[in-house]
């Protein structure tokens, strides 16, 4: 008996509930849509603990560090609204293009690769060092490079 090898629908599958994914035109948008609100929320998530550690900071008198925490806190928030307000819809990832499968692989791999980063940001400690600035720094470049492949469509 042969055991199936897990592909990246099945990766993405296992972190976002309810994504199916973009194989079927009529379910493009909603599960765009899904992942959007799922990585927002992720991201939403960090902020508030980023929050708490700017309320620790003050408390603790620790000032030096309150400039680190509110650069990270913008950064997440701005990258939330980015997800959450990127380009979708009108172009022809939605439409009845035909996108071949090497092309969404490529669209399943920045998604999985942004899901991935973002999840990274909840490990112990990442939050207390600059990593987790340039780990939201890379998920801005992989957003951006997701969407520039996306209006390749248009």
């Amino acid at each position: 008996m042969s055991i199936r090898k897990i592909n990246i629908f099945d990766k993405i599958g296992t972190l976002i509930p309810g994504y199916s994914g973009y194989a079927e035109r009529d379910s493009r948008k909603n599960c765009d849509k899904k992942l959007r609100i799922f990585l927002s929320e992720r991201l939403k998530k960090f902020e508030d603990i980023i929050s708490e550690k700017i309320v620790d900071t003050i408390n603790e008198s620790k000032i030096e560090n309150l400039a680190y925490f509110e650069t990270l806190r913008k950064k997440t928030s701005n990258l939330s609204s980015k997800i959450i307000f990127a380009p979708y819809g009108s172009n022809a990832f939605f439409s009845d293009q035909k996108i071949d499968s090497n092309e969404l692989d490529v669209i399943y791999n920045h998604d999985l690769e942004i899901s991935e980063k973002i999840e990274t940001l909840f490990l112990d400690d990442t939050i207390n060092n600059n990593e987790a600035v340039n780990i939201i720094s890379s998920v801005e470049d992989i957003l951006m490079s997701r969407n520039n492949f996306i209006r390749k469509f248009k």
